[in-house]
């Protein structure tokens, strides 16, 4: 185009920007958006598909105008500005969130990270966190089907982790940020039915939730409390493990009854089979027959498996529960 025609392009342009003829504009932008882009003219380019984008996005062709910004994502790289490319992509996989072209917003999200990442230092969680978009845009364009997310998510973690070398964050933050990762993407997987990759997810973010309590001043009960609840039963995801434990709680109370003769029956201290058959007698409620307890140590010692008991069941619906609404 000559100097005179990208003149009267724009001319034109401009005069069709609020018509019913908006498209002739955005066909005329994108010409003279070509034409400045080839003679190396970046003020003019800029504000060609910058316009482009406004019209488009008036028009609600956010998925067009999405296009636009990964256009202008891509001009910007041409000339090594970086920031301005991140910024672009970042609006181009917003643009296609709105319109649900998760695919091709989880490609923007992803180009805006890569971006981000190479202006490095402070941009590092930046880049972390359009992973992290990234990441759940392919879930959801996935569905059920086999689950293509974890270069996006590696390179998420790899940001947080360059971001905590540097010194940028420090360790209760990057565990912070590291949870509410996990929480997110956990979320998005249980919402598209990959519950074996959300149970995974969930342990870890959990194990991140566990951690910061253990830095954090006046949380240390936090972690001793998710620790232990972590080793009974994987916060709540092993029913197994629960179950185990079970088991291990009614050998002891019956390694008690039988060596410290706590408890008689016709008139004769329990053998050790019999001492556990009283174990689980006390465990499930049932009563105790002819049982007779010997003295108040006794009382005490099946007042505390009664207790105990009534925690433990308690604890096994609930892990049981949580797998059944799943």
């Amino acid at each position: 185009m000559s100097d005179m025609n990208i003149d009267e392009a724009l001319a034109q342009a401009k005069g069709y920007e609020n018509t019913d003829d908006y498209e002739k504009a955005v066909i005329l932008y994108d010409k003279a958006f070509e034409h400045f882009k080839e003679i190396k003219d970046k003020d003019n380019a800029v504000y060609c598909i910058g316009k482009n984008i406004r019209i488009l996005k008036r028009e609600s062709e956010f998925y067009r105008a999405a296009n636009r910004e990964r256009t202008f994502g891509d001009f910007y790289i041409a000339i090594s500005d970086f920031l301005n490319a991140a910024r672009h992509f970042s609006r181009a996989g917003a643009a296609y969130v709105s319109v649900s072209a998760f695919s091709e917003a989880a490609g923007a999200y992803g180009r805006a990270g890569d971006m981000f990442f190479e202006l490095k230092g402070e941009f590092y969680v930046e880049a972390a966190k359009h992973y992290k978009l990234s990441t759940i845009c392919f879930i959801n364009a996935k569905g059920r089907q086999s689950v293509d997310y974890r270069r996006v998510f590696d390179k998420a973690l790899n940001a947080y982790e360059k971001a905590r070398e540097i010194k940028f964050i420090d360790r209760k933050e990057y565990l912070l940020y590291l949870s509410n990762f996990y929480a997110d993407v956990q979320e998005a997987l249980a919402r598209n039915g990959f519950y074996r990759e959300e149970r995974e997810l969930y342990i870890k973010k959990m194990d991140y939730i566990r951690l910061g309590n253990k830095i954090t001043k006046g949380e240390k009960w936090k972690y001793i409390s998710m620790t232990i609840w972590k080793y009974m039963c994987l916060y709540g995801e092993s029913s197994l493990l629960w179950m185990g434990w079970i088991f291990a709680h009614m050998m002891v109370f019956s390694v008690l009854y039988h060596h410290m003769k706590l408890v008689i029956v016709n008139g004769a201290p329990l053998s050790f089979m019999e001492s556990i058959f009283f174990s689980v007698n006390v465990f499930a409620t049932l009563g105790f027959g002819s049982y007779e307890l010997v003295s108040d140590t006794a009382r005490f010692v099946v007042a505390a498996d009664v207790l105990s008991g009534y925690f433990m069941m308690a604890m096994l619906i609930t892990v049981f529960t949580r797998k059944l609404t799943r």
